[in-house]
């Protein structure tokens, strides 16, 4: 199911303060070293970043109790002071557009969609789950990253990688929400029977949904907005550029969720 974005008053009047400057087609700009600017709210742990194509040139994380909106506007203002920088200077905005929590969801993607309206700037989306399943080792053909949904769950999918380059990731079936017993078997059955390589922020919450089975689980940063940078560069050159008014989350719900991958063993 997917929900439009309505952008909150307060929140486009903090978009307007940081910068005056407004242009109304974007356009990437293939310049030396892209400068790209990375949100990611989709969990408690949210993050920001500034990158110079593949390199972080700074990252700011929070995890309190804060409002998302009030925590993604001070970790803007503290990656400022970090790094300075403008956003007429930016050339690309990335974005985490979920599976992840509904309301960090919904402003980390209005604060995007208002960065890159008033700023004039290409726009790139990003799985979550594809952030961390990019963080698997390079040589993992098979990945099956997944993040706690709440309720005993996970969100949970299959990523196939055909090169060692970690950002070449495939998706195999659609991002669902599975159990835990669930989970464990996609990760087990794999890719035609070649099992795939388990990778979380949080393993500890299926070593401990499933006691009596440990699986190898690789830990994944739960500070994804460097590695969503990353993959939105490598959309944008792919000419993968969403326009804002299309941006919307991907809240992945249980329904129909579980026999998405029971057919690829």
């Amino acid at each position: 199911m997917k929900f439009g974005i309505i952008l909150a008053p307060r929140l486009l009047t903090n978009i307007l303060l940081l910068s005056p400057l407004f242009v109304l087609l974007p356009r990437l700009q293939y310049n030396t070293r892209m400068l790209i600017l990375a949100l990611d709210t989709s969990s408690r742990v949210a993050s920001v970043a500034l990158l110079a194509d593949t390199e972080v040139l700074a990252v700011v994380s929070s995890d309190d109790a804060r409002p998302s909106s009030e925590r993604l506007f001070n970790d803007l203002r503290l990656l400022r002071t970090q790094v300075s920088f403008e956003m007429d200077r930016i050339d690309l905005l990335a974005v985490a557009n979920g599976p992840g929590s509904f309301t960090g969801l919904r402003v980390g993607l209005a604060a995007a969609k208002a960065i890159a309206e008033v700023h004039g700037k290409p726009l790139a989306a990003a799985s979550v789950l594809e952030a961390i399943a990019a963080q698997a080792d390079g040589g993992v053909p098979i990945v099956a990253p997944f993040q706690t949904a709440g309720r005993g769950q996970f969100y949970a999918a299959l990523y196939r990688r055909p090169s060692d380059s970690p950002m070449d990731l495939r998706l195999v079936n659609t991002e669902a929400v599975l159990s835990p017993e669930e989970l464990l078997l996609m990760a087990t059955r794999g890719i035609g029977g070649a099992p795939a390589c388990l990778i979380s922020p949080a393993p500890q919450t299926f070593r401990e949904s499933c006691a009596d089975v440990t699986p190898p689980i690789a830990t994944a940063s739960p500070i994804l907005a460097p590695v969503i940078g990353r993959l939105g560069l490598a959309r944008a050159l792919r000419g993968l550029l969403i326009d804002p008014l299309q941006l919307d989350a991907n809240y992945v719900r249980r329904s129909g969720a579980a026999g998405t991958w029971k057919d690829l063993a």
